[in-house]
């Protein structure tokens, strides 16, 4: 499925205002952080992000791969 596709996105706990802090154990304080972090993405075996919402801290982990399985 295309990120277009909504259910590509179903499950997903992201929401407005979530502040995202890191993915892959990469910090993200300035734009050219995700680019970086994005290339790397290219290899990984998984992808985490952690982000607060109201001051929480919280980690998604998704699978990168064709069955789409949390690891």
């Amino acid at each position: 499925r295309l990120a277009g596709d909504p259910a590509f996105w179903r499950g997903v706990d992201l929401r407005p205002g979530d502040v995202v802090t890191r993915i892959n154990e990469h910090s993200i304080e300035q734009p050219d952080h995700l680019v970086a972090v994005f290339r790397l993405l290219a290899v990984a075996p998984a992808l985490e992000v952690d982000y607060e919402r109201a001051g929480e801290a919280r980690r998604l982990r998704y699978a990168i791969g064709d069955d789409g399985k949390q690891p």
